[in-house]
């Protein structure tokens, strides 16, 4: 004669286990939200994409600086580069993981200024091989929001730069 009140009880005990599951992933899913102020969460979001160490040994990510720059956040990475078979290689892998990187920041919800320097191991006419800089790019906040990042293609990065910068080596 019990039996309609011990399975209402049991369906009571069912929907209250899935809600708190329910929130459980709702928080995990909040704390895996980047801030996009906060340096280390950039370079953990950078580290994510592209992996803690670059193919040449180095950390990969070298500096972070996170500020806001006459009101407008500005975010600007060192980072060093994957080593590829042809200098066109490394450069268009370059291009990619710099738009890797926009994507992900728009992603959560970043609108500002965005600077990459990308550092490759270069020798010097003596022999001495040291990190250095192969490539910068500067995109402005009105144009890293006017950005369509489904449809973007990131050999168009240099053409919506700021500023561009690319070691003689890449043009011969």
């Amino acid at each position: 004669l019990g039996t309609a009140d011990d399975g209402a009880e049991v369906v009571t005990r069912e929907i209250d286990a899935k809600a708190e599951i329910k929130e459980e992933q709702e928080e995990e899913e909040e704390e895996k939200k980047v801030d996009v102020t906060s340096e280390k969460d950039i370079e953990k979001l950078v580290n994510g994409l592209l992996g803690d160490t670059s193919n040449t040994g180095e950390k990969r990510v070298e500096k972070v600086v996170y500020n806001e720059v006459d009101t407008s956040p500005y975010i600007g990475l060192n980072l060093h580069a994957d080593e590829n078979i042809t200098v066109k290689l490394a450069r268009s892998g370059m291009l990619k993981d710099t738009l890797e990187i926009m994507k992900a920041l728009n992603k959560e919800g970043y609108k500002g200024k965005f600077y990459v320097d990308w550092r490759l191991p270069l020798t010097d006419k003596y022999g001495n091989t040291e990190p250095g800089k192969v490539m910068s790019i500067n995109i402005s906040a009105e144009d890293f929001g006017k950005i369509n990042y489904d449809g973007f293609d990131y050999l168009n990065l240099p053409n919506i730069a700021e500023s561009y910068y690319e070691h003689p080596g890449f043009s011969n």
